[in-house]
């Protein structure tokens, strides 16, 4: 009976706090913060699917508009498989969570270089152009290293 409290306090915590399993993905680009366009959206998508068609690595692109005080390795950790593209619009914060079958490829000094890329158009909120160029520079790193080529441009 003592716990009774700090049961209905969890409780409380848990139902204010983001459920980001809830999250539904659209194809390789989810832009649930609404930030990249529908030509982006396209291409990335199309790009995206040659890289996992010539490689049988899936990459993903996630934006949100807020992390909700959510750590932003958890809230990848949560929604990635393979690899994952996570940008939290509003603490201006990126990831790239690589899953374990894509370590050997994608190293993280590798996912650092990659993000860093991004930085200069991200600042300029030019998010087709950032995440335009981090998926092909990914996909084309996962397909050198295992020997393939992507047959569609990006």
């Amino acid at each position: 009976l003592r716990l009774l409290p700090l049961l209905f306090f969890l409780l409380a915590l848990s139902s204010t706090a983001a459920d980001w399993r809830q999250l539904k993905p659209v194809g390789y680009v989810s832009d649930f913060a609404q930030v990249v366009g529908p030509v982006a959206q396209h291409s990335l998508n199309s790009w995206l699917a040659a890289v996992e068609r010539s490689t049988g690595s899936q990459v993903a692109i996630v934006t949100v508009e807020t992390l909700d005080g959510d750590p932003l390795e958890d809230v990848a950790h949560i929604l990635y498989e393979g690899a994952l593209f996570l940008i939290a619009i509003r603490e201006r914060r990126t990831r790239l969570e690589v899953g374990y079958g894509l370590e050997p490829y994608v190293t993280d000094g590798t996912a650092g270089e990659i993000l860093r890329a991004m930085r200069p158009a991200l600042r300029q909120n030019d998010f087709d152009s950032a995440l335009t160029e981090a998926a092909r520079t990914l996909g084309e790193r996962i397909a050198a290293a295992k020997g393939v080529t992507i047959s569609q441009p990006l």
